[in-house]
Formats: C-alpha cells, structure tokens, sequence
C-alpha cells in the first residue's frame, strides 16, 4: 500500500492514537465509519437522482453487502406494513 502521509505527520497521528483510551479509540472509529458511510451514501444518491432514499440505502447494500442479502433485505421490506 502506497504511504501518502508524511512520516512525522504519522508518527504524531501513532502517538496520538496509542495516549487515547479505548472508549475515545472507538468513538473515533466510530465516528469516522459514520463520515465514510454518509458519503458513500451521499455519492449514491449522487446517481439516482430521484430514487427515495430507501432505494438507495438497498443500492448501497447491495454494494456493500452483495445483491443475495439486499434481495433478502427487499422481501422482508416487502412483507412489513
């Protein structure tokens, strides 16, 4: 994998990372899985302008999670009220 952070830049980001407590590790990686969804998601949408956003959370899915469980997602959304 090719290193696009420069090193003292890493080795700060590493020290920063290792002070934190586990529970600060967590919201961190936490809040940084939420940033990366909600683009995605964003990117998404992006290309189905006038899909409602359920149909691009089942898109996306469907990238992320393969079409057999997307499709498994459907059909029980299909027999919910």
């Amino acid at each position: 994998m090719a290193e696009d952070t420069h090193p003292r830049v890493r080795a700060k980001m590493n020290e920063i990372f290792v002070a934190m407590t586990p529970s600060d590790r967590f919201a961190a990686m936490s809040s940084m899985t939420e940033f990366v969804c909600v683009q995605s998601m964003n990117a998404i949408a992006a290309t189905m302008p006038d899909a409602e956003s359920r149909e691009v959370a089942l898109r996306w899915s469907e990238l992320h999670y393969g079409a057999a469980l997307t499709a498994r997602v459907r059909a029980h959304l299909r027999r919910s009220p």
